[in-house]
């Protein structure tokens, strides 16, 4: 559904119940001015102007959720290192799974 024929539905259905009855072009050309109304709302009432405070909490989570990604991931590759050199092989011949250690290739 286009913004346009939103509108129109909108205005048919409120124009429906109160019974007032307004030549098609009309009320298309309502319509037209309802939607145009509609994009400028949030500039008008300063919407684009205050930050949402859940978008920044959302941005916040997913920093904290990649830099402990991160961390994992450097936690990971320093057992690996520890395992690797402790047993004389690469670390990428190390692999932990499902707290399981495999060395390849022995």
């Amino acid at each position: 559904m286009s913004r346009k024929s939103y509108w129109l539905a909108c205005l048919e259905e409120i124009l429906g119940e109160h019974k007032v009855e307004l030549d098609p072009a009309v009320v298309c050309a309502i319509a037209d001015d309802l939607a145009g109304c509609a994009e400028m709302e949030s500039e008008a009432l300063g919407y684009t102007n205050i930050p949402n405070p859940l978008d920044a909490r959302i941005r916040e989570l997913e920093d904290d959720r990649e830099r402990e990604q991160k961390e994992a991931a450097d936690r990971e590759w320093l057992l690996r290192s520890n395992i690797a050199r402790r047993v004389g092989v690469d670390p990428i011949d190390v692999a932990i799974h499902n707290g399981r250690v495999e060395i390849w290739p022995i």
